[in-house]
């Protein structure tokens, strides 16, 4: 366990920016761990349930009404408590009394009495000669043997379930950090910061289903909540093969989760729905969240759209936010251009290519600067560089045959128009 606790320390995302991010919220302890217990009450819900799981799940800070939710969290902490408690005591983690045929009694610490299957037991000053020792010096009471045997065991069961229990609760930490990590989206949880956990909870689940009376049973429990669980997952089958149905639900369950409504916009830029795609992309960025990549992809759809203002304003804010990202710079090139602002636009498309060589959009957009500019030969390069990267570029190949036929017949061709 202090390995793991190392290993969690490390993992967390608890650095100097989530503890500026901590310190400046305007929220008071209270509330602070109202929102960190609202949150953990949704992946407990998950545990149980385990349908409408998502990659994040956000909710607004708790505000008001922090009464009942700080209840509800110190409710599962004593509720930890008080099941680690109760295994301790019914299975006699810290005494077993062992009784003889007369009814004699003897307390046994399993620090020092208790014997490992097959082995003497001393005699003890103080306990009743029926129990103390055979002239062989092995115990003579074999039900008394057999209790104490069994009380060991029940005593290595209850080690592991502890064991369990603490995993869980230590795998919990990281909400208590990561849960204001983003401030502007409210309380964050990512499920997968508590794989640990989750372990450490079915581990526990297993254990306590060992401790049940006949393996029958055990058989039995274990069969049923496997069942159970695999029917309610198995419902997320459906949700997860549709991307668009998954993401719609996805906002039902957190509304306020700008994040989303990127992802749903960018599922139908996909499949070419600009129209679905563009309010979707504009919800993301309403506030005070600004996002490069959000601006990049509604500029995009503006010039698909040949709208040259919205995409001015939306292209030039995404340059403003980040000015070195290949697919910016390629944007605002591409803006130059269609504004006839040739040579501009060439700068822009070889600083894109500069960015990052592997983007194969800037390569295109010079092919056809070039051939605007009546040079097929510099064109044809384009498309050559763009099939070294990506010999199965259909576009590339085809662009390129006839360019190359006109290099072969010379310069006596007329001036190459682009239709964008």
């Amino acid at each position: 366990l202090i390995l793991y606790f190392i290993f969690r320390s490390y993992a967390s995302p608890f650095n100097k920016s989530i503890l500026y991010s901590f310190s400046i919220l305007d929220l008071t302890w209270e509330q602070k761990a109202a929102t960190v217990f609202k949150l953990l009450s949704w992946y407990l819900s998950k545990l149980f349930v385990p349908y409408s799981i998502f990659l994040m799940w956000s909710t607004p800070f708790v505000k008001s009404g922090v009464g009942p939710w700080i209840a509800g969290g110190l409710s599962i902490i004593g509720s930890l408590f008080m099941v680690g408690r109760w295994i301790l005591t019914r299975n006699g983690y810290f005494h077993v009394i062992a009784r003889s045929p007369e009814g004699a009694t003897k307390s046994l610490d399993f620090a020092r009495d208790c014997p490992k299957d097959g082995e003497p037991v001393e005699p003890q000053s103080d306990a009743p000669k029926e129990i103390a020792s055979s002239p062989t010096g092995t115990r003579n009471d074999e039900g008394l043997s057999m209790r104490v045997s069994s009380s060991w065991k029940k005593r290595s069961d209850t080690r592991m379930m502890i064991t369990f229990l603490l995993w869980f609760a230590l795998g919990l930490t990281p909400i208590a950090a990561g849960a204001f990590v983003t401030p502007y989206v409210g309380g964050l949880i990512e499920p997968h910061w508590f794989v640990f956990a989750t372990v450490g909870f079915f581990a526990a689940a297993a254990a306590l289903i060992q401790m049940l009376p006949s393996i029958r049973w055990r058989n039995a429990t274990a069969a049923l909540i496997v069942s159970v669980l695999m029917l309610l997952s198995w419902r997320n089958n459906f949700l997860w093969s549709n991307e668009i149905a998954y993401y719609e639900a996805w906002l039902k369950d957190a509304p306020q989760f700008k994040a989303v409504h990127y992802f749903l916009g960018m599922a139908y830029v996909r499949k070419g729905e600009f129209d679905k795609a563009y309010p979707e992309l504009e919800q993301t960025i309403l506030g005070r969240y600004k996002d490069w990549m959000v601006y990049l992809e509604l500029g995009q759809i503006d010039l698909k759209r040949r709208d040259l203002v919205r995409a001015e304003k939306n292209i030039m804010s995404a340059y403003q936010l980040e000015s070195k990202h290949s697919g910016v710079l390629n944007a605002v090139g591409a803006l130059h251009y269609k504004w006839g602002k040739l040579e501009e636009a060439k700068k822009f498309f070889e600083r894109s290519i500069a960015s990052n060589p592997g983007n194969l959009e800037p390569y295109m957009n010079l092919a056809s600067y070039y051939k605007k500019m009546n040079e097929p030969q510099k064109a044809a390069e384009m498309y050559r560089e763009i099939l070294k990267i990506n010999p199965q570029f259909t576009t590339a190949r085809e662009a390129l045959r006839p360019l190359a036929q006109l290099s072969v017949e010379g310069n006596q061709q007329p001036p190459l128009s682009v239709e964008r």
